[in-house]
């Protein structure tokens, strides 16, 4: 085999990859789950197999008349029509199907996962960069912790960036779309904060930083010992 057909391979490899994105992250959550008994990985695997496709399913049924509806308000003031119908060729659908033909969407699946998976991982940076130490926190710990949500969250945007522009160049998605797809962002971002805030973050950190962490609370108040009193 030549160094042109190991390239070619290569290509078709990572091409076929970022193609069933949503399929890849789903599988990678669970066996990272079952390795690492990461509670996150979990959560991540759950959204990707069933909750994004069904709230996907559910808008794409809601988009035509989302679309009539629309349409209809702006030809009170112009032709113009807001083009929610995209391609149906190999390059935009995760699972083959038969037939031909353009398609309304609000958003795709594969768009909706990519927004999805984006703001669950920056946004798990985000707060483990932020999370409040305690005064007697070791230094070199603290600054590993920061190093490591600053690489996660940059990562995470660099990712997000490659993928995104991919599926645009491909003609798979429109901007009516893509603002569809930012629920999903926002989904990310209000789960997070909602297990945040009920303390929860050490169950849905990927990071593995999370369940490292101890609360201020636990080491704010000297530890006290009881001892039975002999009263002889």
């Amino acid at each position: 085999m030549d160094i042109l057909a190991i390239i070619y391979k290569i290509k078709e490899f990572v091409v076929t990859g970022i193609h069933n994105f949503p399929l890849v992250i789903a599988m990678t959550s669970l066996v990272l789950a079952c390795a690492t008994s990461n509670m996150g990985f979990i959560v991540l695997f759950t959204f990707l197999s069933f909750i994004i496709p069904l709230l996907v399913w559910v808008q794409n049924i809601i988009s035509p008349y989302v679309q009539r509806l629309m349409n209809w308000i702006l030809a009170l003031f112009s032709d113009y029509k807001i083009p929610f119908d995209i391609t149906t060729d190999a390059t935009c659908r995760i699972a083959t199907q038969t037939g031909a033909g353009p398609i309304s969407t609000f958003p795709t699946f594969w768009l909706a996962a990519l927004f999805f998976v984006f703001f669950f991982t920056f946004w798990n940076g985000l707060k483990i960069y932020q999370f409040q130490n305690s005064p007697e926190a070791d230094k070199d710990k603290v600054y590993s912790r920061k190093a490591q949500a600053i690489i996660g969250m940059t990562a995470s945007i660099a990712f997000f960036l490659i993928f995104f522009i991919w599926r645009i160049m491909t003609g798979c998605e429109h901007w009516f779309g893509i603002l569809g797809a930012t629920l999903y962002g926002l989904l990310a971002i209000g789960f997070f904060e909602a297990c945040h805030r009920c303390n929860l973050l050490r169950i849905v950190d990927l990071y593995g930083v999370g369940s490292r962490l101890m609360p201020i609370s636990a080491t704010s108040i000297d530890t006290q010992v009881c001892f039975p009193v002999d009263n002889k």
